[in-house]
């Protein structure tokens, strides 16, 4: 009967007990989140880089298609037919 109480000297917690501290889990978090802000910036700023090269890819095939209309023509196309 006496090894089920506890005795003077043993703390009221357990030392050995397995798991994560609060703080641990917060830096983990932390850490985690400015990973991902990094990310979405990343990912945000190619996007951006990917819209602007298209649109460069499609002035330049504009410009190509009113060069050749001009070529075969002599002149643009009306202001209405754009």
């Amino acid at each position: 009967m006496k090894s089920f109480l506890r005795s003077k000297n043993q703390p009221k917690y357990n030392v050995h007990k397995k798991g994560f501290t609060l703080i641990e889990l917060l830096v983990v978090i932390s850490i985690i989140g400015l990973l991902a802000a990094t990310g979405l910036t990343s990912f945000t700023s190619a996007m951006v880089r990917a819209r602007d090269a298209r649109r460069r890819t499609d002035i330049k095939q504009i410009s190509t298609a009113l060069q050749l209309y001009y070529d075969s023509y002599g002149t643009y196309p009306p202001h209405k037919s754009i």
